[in-house]
């Protein structure tokens, strides 16, 4: 799974839309979408701003699509 796929399942739980879910982490909607195409990767800013707003995120999940995905879960 990419990093792209990892946005999309946090966007799908949180039910945004591409500009919706750049407006709550502060980024341009063309920064998400861009990602979303596999354009660009994601800048260490925008993961941070991303686990900032987001923070039951698993940073290691986010970058890596390792261990679980949010920190309140844990490894069986």
């Amino acid at each position: 799974m990419s990093i792209k796929d990892r946005f999309k399942m946090i966007m799908d739980r949180e039910q945004l839309t591409a500009g919706a879910f750049a407006e709550s982490i502060e980024v341009a909607q063309a920064t998400i979408s861009h990602i979303l195409a596999s354009r660009n990767n994601p800048s260490t800013e925008v993961i941070l701003k991303l686990h900032k707003r987001y923070n039951d995120i698993n940073l290691e999940w986010l970058l890596t699509g390792k261990a679980v995905s949010y920190t309140h879960l844990t490894l069986p």
